[in-house]
């Protein structure tokens, strides 16, 4: 709750530096087993290059990381994939998960205030809210992809990587 409320005043609560991105994702795993009793074995990092020295904040993105992770976890999933890719200035994370996906009636307001289809167990429906303003901070794109099969894929990407796509 200490995080929400500190990151719920983006974005004068963001102060970038030079991070290595593995060391924040391997450090929000870290905490998410910690914090929410997870398997560290269910959430993989796969190795696809290290993409060096990017500027975040480490304790705003790992937070961001561990909301991700905790919704998978709520949602039923029992493995994590997270992937990076891509240089510094122009990089892609993926964290996908194998739960049981976002309600349909939840999808087009996903990153807004107030959005939980659990309410009823206490859920406020302001982690990815804050977990959206964080990313723009960053001048971090964040979209979920739904699969037929079960599961959300989170993508972050670097607006330098978004520019590129265009």
């Amino acid at each position: 709750m200490n995080a929400l409320r500190r990151f719920a005043n983006v974005p004068n609560a963001v102060a970038v530096e030079p991070v290595e991105l593995s060391a924040v994702l391997a450090e929000a795993r870290d905490c998410a087993c910690l914090l929410l009793d997870a398997d560290p074995a269910a959430i993989l990092i796969s190795d696809t290059g290290t993409v060096g020295p990017v500027a975040l904040d480490r304790e705003a993105m790992n937070f961001v990381f561990v909301q991700i992770i905790r919704n998978a976890l709520e949602a039923g999933a029992t493995r994590i994939d997270i992937a990076v890719d891509g240089s510094p200035r122009q990089w892609r994370l993926s964290i996908r998960d194998n739960g049981q996906g976002i309600d349909a009636g939840v999808r087009p307001k996903l990153f807004d205030m107030f959005a939980s289809t659990r309410r009823e167990q206490g859920h406020l429906g302001l982690g990815l809210w804050v977990v959206g303003r964080l990313c723009a901070a960053h001048g971090l794109s964040i979209d979920a992809q739904w699969h037929a099969d079960g599961g959300t894929v989170f993508v972050l990407e670097a607006a330098a990587s978004r520019k590129a796509a265009d």
